[in-house]
């Protein structure tokens, strides 16, 4: 996303939207997928960017993963004996209306998986330096995955770009071979510069297509 990242203006990444709390991606046409612990109450706002400008803000009715679950030790730390401790750390906004920028419909990206070595880019709205200004410029940081568990990817800074402040809920994405994206996982924590933690979306595919199928 932003350490390692740049500035990316290209159309099939307008679907990265911009929440107060980090970032997300619209996989349908009114439904962003974000990171649970992004949520700050039943609803949520997001706005997304063309090359040139932002759209108008997109409310809408918000739900976290049934699963979803972050335990924090009295330091205010994941406190998780393993990753499956974690839970989902997923989450949909189902916006109001679908939304538009610069007068022409945002488009969803498709889902899709990954494995160990796939190039991949994370994008989204972060710090382009840790304690850097956050949320004005769409980074996409080139990485590899560095390793696949069943349900999470780890990207490694030692193998290109990672997270930082205001990155969380922004999309893991790979090239689909036309040119375009497909979302392979959701941006969840990060140690300052190290690494990465994302949630695989492949095997939640069935629960953001059924939420998502009505929109």
């Amino acid at each position: 996303m932003s350490l390692g990242g740049v500035a990316d203006d290209a159309e099939p990444l307008f679907a990265v939207a911009q929440l107060p709390n980090g970032a997300g991606v619209l996989v349908a046409p009114r439904r962003v997928l974000t990171a649970a612990h992004c949520l700050r109450g039943p609803r949520a706002t997001v706005r997304f960017r063309s090359a040139s400008a932002w759209s108008a803000p997109y409310a809408g009715d918000a739900r976290a993963h049934p699963d979803y679950a972050l335990p924090l030790g009295d330091d205010g730390r994941v406190a998780a004996a393993s990753l499956d401790a974690l839970g989902p750390d997923l989450a949909l906004v189902d916006l109001d209306e679908a939304p538009h920028v610069d007068g022409v419909p945002v488009r969803p990206l498709a889902l899709g998986d990954g494995r160990a070595g796939d190039r991949v880019s994370l994008v989204g709205y972060g710090a382009d330096a840790p304690g850097g200004a956050l949320g004005y410029v769409r980074r996409r940081g080139d990485a590899i995955v560095t390793r696949a568990w069943a349900r999470h990817y780890a990207l490694d800074a030692r193998d290109g770009a990672v997270m930082t402040a205001g990155d969380s809920g922004g999309a893991l994405v790979r090239a689909d071979g036309a040119g375009g994206y497909v979302v392979v996982g959701v941006a969840s924590l990060y140690a300052e510069a190290r690494w990465s933690l994302c949630v695989r979306v492949a095997p939640y595919a069935e629960w953001i297509r059924r939420a998502t199928s009505p929109a």
